[in-house]
């Protein structure tokens, strides 16, 4: 998955930008978590202390804001490989982060200055989390389910700019991702984790040869592990919860389905493809 691999001009300036009218929609998220004031010795824009105390969110405006501010001086090409490799960096650690940086560096790859170095170092970073996934080099849950969350949030929104479809680039990194977490230890916020993204990509995943074969193994996993008597009874709707939406080919659950998960699951009724993505992929 060589970053150069993405079809030339798909992703260039002015492209590659999912418009407002097929923009997927917002996932809950909450709120709270800041960044404080940026010390002398560190004037990069919104980085602050960097700090991330693991129990609220917010990071996200400030994210988006450091890459705008840096992007908007011309011939500021250092100060913005170091905003946005340090953006990259808190990504791994925190889903709204990671989340925010892939709206932000989608849109930015249309930049006349700017968009072929975000692209460059954007897509290399991705390549190296693969890389070092598929050399089992990475054993920690939290970098895996952090990474596979930036990944998730990347393969939603940056689309070929005519047709609007995904690229197929990020295909194996998530199904090998997602096949490695299941390996560890589940806790709630990791499969909080897989059912939103899942839910949201797996339509898109289902509609190759490629990830119709792997997705069935996946959840093959997934049913072993909800059948395990260790497993914790908070995480079996989560499970379930995927195996319904497998179930449906990864279309939105009936309306008496997601009242029935709506008791269980923080936010389920989020957790769900775009319309954009069902007319594209629902028929495959």
């Amino acid at each position: 998955m060589a970053a150069n691999s993405v079809p030339s001009g798909c992703t260039g300036r002015g492209r590659g930008v999912v418009s407002k009218s097929v923009e997927p929609p917002g996932l809950a998220r909450g709120r709270g978590r800041g960044v404080g004031d940026a010390p002398a010795e560190n004037p990069v824009p919104g980085l602050g202390s960097l700090k991330i105390n693991g129990d609220g969110n917010g990071y996200d405006t400030d994210a988006r804001t450091a890459l705008e501010t840096v992007t908007e001086k011309p011939g500021n090409m250092s100060e913005v490989t170091t905003v946005l490799n340090k953006w990259l960096d808190l990504a791994e650690a925190n889903e709204d982060i990671g989340e925010a940086v892939a709206r932000s560096a989608c849109e930015l790859m249309a930049h006349g200055e700017y968009g072929d170095k975000i692209r460059e170092i954007t897509l290399g970073r991705i390549f190296q989390m693969f890389k070092e996934c598929s050399d089992q080099k990475i054993k920690s849950t939290s970098t895996l389910v952090h990474r596979f969350s930036f990944m998730s949030y990347m393969y939603l929104i940056q689309r070929h700019p005519d047709s609007h479809k995904r690229f197929d680039i990020y295909i194996a990194p998530l199904l090998l991702f997602t096949k490695e977490i299941l390996k560890h230890k589940l806790t709630e916020d990791v499969v909080k984790i897989l059912a939103k993204q899942i839910s949201i990509n797996g339509i898109a995943l289902n509609s190759t040869a490629e990830g119709r074969a792997e997705l069935e193994q996946i959840f093959i996993s997934i049913r072993e592990t909800l059948l395990l008597d260790s497993i914790e009874a908070k995480l079996r709707p989560y499970l379930l919860f995927l195996c319904d939406i497998q179930a449906a080919n990864y279309k939105p659950l009936a309306e008496n389905l997601m009242k029935f998960y709506s008791k269980y699951l923080d936010s389920c009724q989020r957790y769900k493809p775009s319309d954009i993505d069902v007319k594209l992929y629902g028929t495959k």
